[in-house]
């Protein structure tokens, strides 16, 4: 069974993908979408809680850069 800290990155990081894959429908923007998607996606893939929590916060970042 996952790590509770993970569990809650996921939920966490993948709301925010909700969130920035909406907003890049909004505006048109390919690149928001895409990283949306990769918000919601990548907890899938990661076992370290500490990982998924700088991956998160990288990909989420960079979706305010474009």
């Amino acid at each position: 069974m996952p790590e509770p800290s993970l569990l809650f990155a996921g939920l966490v990081f993948g709301t925010l993908g909700v969130y920035v894959f909406k907003e890049g429908r909004r505006l048109t923007h390919v690149g928001k979408i895409i990283l949306g998607i990769a918000l919601i996606i990548y907890p899938y893939f990661v076992s370290s809680a500490l990982l998924t929590w700088i991956i998160g916060t990288v990909l989420f970042l960079i979706s305010f850069k474009i």
